[in-house]
């Protein structure tokens, strides 16, 4: 090959590399940043808006003695007053999505994004609501291992009756 050539396609591969190199270190930043919380007023969100980055909360935070290791529970009220554990089954959702859109919305009182749900939750079961509510239980981490959190009503919307 002539020298010119050859330096031609050393130039591209160099450029080509450092484009490379490039973005994978924006994304292994993106990852590092998501998931260490390292610039909390900026990053601090629910999960879904990291995506396709997670927010692995199992790293972002130590848990010591008297910490709550927090389950949420979303309970719906129905017409006659009977109350039903509402699961992420019910919607079709996953447990993230659960937890950061629904029990978010819940707890932020959101009552279109709730009445939303109530309506898929129609849907789905047949059985329309009239309000929901999210509870905190769990458990609180001990020096002897684990015991029941007393649980906590967080929060509850009222919704538009059929």
């Amino acid at each position: 090959m002539a020298p010119d050539v050859q330096c031609a396609q050393s130039g591209r591969e160099t450029g080509r590399t450092r484009v490379m190199s490039l973005v994978i270190a924006v994304v292994l930043a993106l990852q590092v940043a998501a998931t260490f919380d390292l610039f909390p007023r900026i990053l601090s969100r629910p999960s879904h808006v990291f995506w396709p980055f997670m927010d692995y909360p199992m790293y972002r935070f130590a848990r010591y003695e008297g910490s709550i290791i927090e389950r949420f529970r979303v309970l719906g009220r129905h017409v006659d007053g009977s109350e039903i554990e509402v699961t992420p089954s019910d919607l079709g959702l996953n447990f993230r999505k659960f937890r950061d859109i629904l029990v978010g919305s819940l707890r932020a009182g959101d009552v279109p994004r709730v009445a939303a749900f109530a309506e898929v939750y129609r849907v789905r079961t047949g059985k329309p609501l009239v309000a929901m509510r999210v509870e905190r239980h769990g458990h609180i981490l001990t020096r002897d291992g684990l015991r029941p959190a007393p649980s906590v009503r967080l929060a509850e919307v009222p919704l538009h009756t059929p």
